[in-house]
């Protein structure tokens, strides 16, 4: 089967990638560079007098057939990934045009096909929050005056409960409540009434024009009379209208256009909503108290006139809000939000919201690479002895009373017992850290094996990254980072096999251990 990733691979070194379809076990792709010949022809393709020759119009013909049938099963490829509708957008994009699949346009058409089905690791994940953006046109092509103004909106979604009426569902999407004045300025300087709708079932419904839906229900009631035989003349040219890869029907027949989506994790407990039985815990994400504490936040700053709507604004059109609800949840933990000088763009904060995805989906890649090689470590003997020697002198002790800590918290019932436990728990973890930093510290082999530098400077930076109870939701996630990054890095040279490495990835996963610990309290 020809997979994207085949298409990449091949793309690299190559002007295009074609189809061979007469190898004998089936189609396979083929690097092609241009020849002395073809350069030739595109030259000559550029002389008026010499364009429409044989010659050149054949030899172009021929690389165009050939272009053509490396884009029909690229397009197949990118359906089996992306579903139809995202590889029809990336169809779409080429506007009619069929180009070499290089592998720039290779990259392009994928991150097209991608934008639309939705990019990160956590599109499947109970507790999420989705970044859907509707692209705007830039300024340096006319601005949203001129063309599409575009519009992003944050939902957090929360499904981890099996009762359905207790999901957490809070959307925010900024809207005027009153038109603007006629005059471009008015238009994009006036403050106005603002509010957030409700869902994004209503922002499709917002964002596709009165005309456009006019014209696909003309075209589906002229479609019906031709299955039928009753054919109005003009019919058949009605029908030819169909919608884009990103206009899509509702049940209740309401015509939307779908956003460019973006998935990011929330911090904590998380489960796969395709598989239940797949439960995880999220180290690396956005705190959802925290983005929905400031949505309702801004709700009721709109409701009470102290929040509204300008068009052209940092803080008060749906970019810069959706930006808002990014950063409250703690997005610059990650990236850096760098804000504009004029007004925020939902282009702009697609950009970041990708970035945003990109370095937390590879954050949450190395822990469970740590953690899948710890796992496979206890299967050596050694190695268990030596974490089983650890967790007995230092964690049994006081496992009993952390376990009964988690019972009361379990049962309390109220916010002020629910905290008053959690300050135990703080200070029953405390005490964990501080025995494991002792317990390394005065290990014999590390002292015994200062020739490894990079072993004990992975250690040190473990070790000054260590979580304790002063710590709040942004501080463990930073220790989080350097703690997962430096483990990821030392365990692409370490050997295992020696004491001194065994106690260095035992240190630091219990450290890491501990880090998801006091985030469990804190989130």
């Amino acid at each position: 089967m020809i997979s994207i990733q085949n298409f990449s691979s091949i793309s690299a070194s190559a002007d295009r990638v074609v189809v061979d379809q007469s190898a004998p076990d089936g189609p396979v792709l083929k690097e092609a560079n241009y020849t002395l010949k073809d350069k030739a022809i595109f030259f000559l393709s550029k002389i008026p007098l010499l364009k429409n020759t044989n010659l050149v119009k054949n030899h172009l013909e021929k690389l165009d057939i050939e272009n053509r049938a490396a884009l029909g099963v690229f397009l197949g490829a990118l359906s089996k990934i992306y579903n139809v509708k995202g590889a029809s957008a990336a169809a779409e994009a080429l506007k009619g045009e069929t180009v070499p699949l290089n592998a720039r346009k290779i990259k392009q058409l994928t991150s097209v096909a991608q934008d639309l089905y939705g990019k990160g690791a956590a599109k499947p994940a109970a507790r999420q929050v989705v970044v859907r953006i509707w692209p705007n046109t830039e300024w340096k092509d006319g601005g949203p005056l001129q063309g599409r103004v575009g519009h992003a909106s944050v939902t957090v979604k929360n499904k981890m409960d099996g009762n359905p009426k207790k999901h957490i569902n809070e959307h925010i999407s900024w809207w005027p409540g009153t038109s603007a004045g006629a005059g471009k300025k008015d238009r994009l300087f006036s403050q106005r009434e603002g509010f957030s709708l409700a869902d994004y079932k209503t922002d499709k419904q917002n964002e596709i024009a009165d005309r456009t839906v006019s014209r696909l229900k003309k075209s589906e009631e002229a479609k019906a009379r031709l299955k039928t035989g009753q054919a109005e003349p003009g019919d058949r040219n009605l029908a030819k209208y169909s919608p884009r890869a990103d206009q899509k029907k509702d049940k209740d027949g309401n015509w939307g256009v779908c956003a460019q989506k973006v998935y990011l994790p929330l911090v904590g407990n998380n489960k796969d909503v395709n598989d239940k039985k797949n439960r995880f815990f999220s180290l690396f994400g956005l705190n959802e108290k925290n983005i929905i504490a400031d949505a309702k936040q801004a709700k009721s700053d709109a409701a009470n006139n102290r929040l509204g709507y300008t068009l052209a604004s940092k803080t008060e059109n749906c970019a810069s809000m959706a930006a808002r609800m990014l950063t409250s949840g703690g997005s610059e933990n990650f990236v850096k939000f760098n804000k504009a000088w004029i007004s925020e763009d939902p282009n702009k904060v697609h950009d970041y919201a990708k970035k945003l995805q990109a370095e937390v989906d590879k954050l949450n890649g190395q822990v469970q690479n740590i953690d899948q090689t710890f796992s496979d470590s206890l299967k050596n003997e050694n190695f268990k002895m030596a974490f089983t020697d650890f967790k007995d002198a230092v964690l049994y002790p006081s496992q009993k009373e952390m376990n009964d800590l988690k019972t009361q918290l379990q049962k309390a019932k109220g916010d002020e017992a629910k905290d008053a436990i959690n300050l135990q728990i703080k200070a029953l973890l405390d005490k964990q850290v501080s025995g494991i930093e002792s317990y390394f510290k005065g290990r014999d082999v590390l002292k015994e094996d200062k020739s490894q530098r990079s072993l004990l400077a992975a250690m040190d930076v473990i070790s000054r990254n260590a979580p304790n109870s002063t710590d709040n939701f942004n501080s463990l996630t930073l220790k989080a980072k350097e703690i997962v990054t430096t483990m990821d890095a030392f365990l692409k040279s370490a050997d295992l096999s020696k004491n001194s490495s065994t106690d260095a990835f035992i240190f630091g996963n219990a450290m890491l251990d501990k880090v998801r610990d006091f985030m469990k309290v804190e989130v």
